[in-house]
């Protein structure tokens, strides 16, 4: 994710780690030398929801229509919500094995045939991970970083089919 303006000074090369979780997604900024920046989520420091500043919320609102919005930043408790981190054992065509593990997914996998649905599995990440970008994207201008790597944590649970969705 470039951003060097021309002839300006030379942008600093840094690494963004994401964290996707189950109740929220954190993203941070390193620099060769370690020092090392948070990125903010305003919308939680300008409102009274239960996030942190460093908090993005992980939820999605799949099962609406899809004139609906999938990722909202603050919650919608009048819409049912599962975690963007479940989309994942949708998509990822995750065995029975595994949704053993995690009984939340469960009630995702009976549906995860419909590729209606399976589309706005897909729309909730991309919001999700869109509005991390813009956040980040604010970030390097303001601080002359340019992303020359990311790092993903990634389950240990989940397999190489779940690389491809990720």
């Amino acid at each position: 994710m470039p951003c060097q303006p021309k002839g300006g000074p030379r942008l600093e090369d840094v690494t963004l780690g994401i964290d996707l979780g189950s109740y929220s997604t954190r993203a941070a900024l390193r620099t060769a030398t370690g020092s090392e920046f948070v990125i903010e989520n305003k919308e939680s420091m300008n409102s009274s929801n239960s996030y942190y500043a460093a908090d993005f919320p992980s939820a999605i609102y799949p099962f609406d229509h899809v004139s609906q919005p999938v990722y909202l930043l603050s919650p919608d408790h009048s819409r049912r919500e599962t975690s963007a981190k479940y989309a994942f054992y949708v998509l990822a065509y995750a065995d029975d094995k595994l949704l053993e593990e995690y009984a939340v997914a469960q009630r995702l996998t009976n549906r995860q045939n419909d590729p209606a649905f399976r589309k706005q599995l897909r729309r909730g990440i991309v919001g999700l991970l869109t509005v991390v970008r813009d956040a980040t994207m604010t970030v390097c201008r303001s601080k002359r970083y340019r992303i020359a790597r990311i790092g993903l944590s990634i389950p240990v649970q989940w397999t190489s089919d779940f690389e491809d969705v990720y």
